[in-house]
């Protein structure tokens, strides 16, 4: 098995990755037609138009690569290989290709307090976790405007409680 190592920390080669999570890696295309057909979903994950399968596996190479320059422990611990960037320029949104289902999520970080930044994090927050709630979302007569709006309460309610350790 091929991989690039930093420390403890190892990234697996794009090759050994593509064929690990072949099965997410097929479901991407077929996710991003279906995001991008609901516009304030799509304009929300930064995705301006669907991607042929090459662009998919070029993204997914970037993004391995991307991860083996990761250096600090906390990044290296959260950050995965079988996760796939939904935009290329932003990286908030992420497919998990380990999944069976859709699960679509979007990364925090807390920052600590401090000269070393104690108490700093990173979290998940999960923005569609199944098919069936992508086919609700995209089936909704407002094109999901609605569904987004909750969603950004929810988040907004679970940032409050993380960053005040409720």
């Amino acid at each position: 098995m091929k991989t690039t190592k930093t420390s403890n920390y190892i990234v697996p080669s794009f090759e050994t990755a593509i064929q690990t999570w072949s099965k997410g890696l097929d479901k991407v295309y077929e996710l991003i037609i279906r995001l991008w057909q609901v516009p304030h979903l799509a304009k929300r994950l930064g995705i301006d138009s669907p991607m042929s399968q090459n662009q998919i596996l070029d993204i997914y190479r970037e993004w391995l690569w991307l991860l083996s320059k990761l250096d600090h422990p906390l990044e290296q611990e959260f950050f995965k290989a079988s996760w796939f960037p939904l935009s290329d320029e932003t990286y908030n949104y992420y497919f998990d290709l380990a999944s069976e289902e859709v699960v679509v999520f979007e990364q925090n970080y807390f920052s600590g307090t401090g000269i070393n930044n104690e108490g700093c994090s990173w979290d998940k927050n999960h923005f569609i976790k199944s098919w069936q709630e992508l086919s609700e979302v995209q089936n909704d007569s407002d094109g999901g405007k609605a569904w987004l709006q909750d969603l950004n309460l929810r988040h907004m309610i679970q940032f409050f409680e993380k960053d005040h350790q409720i």
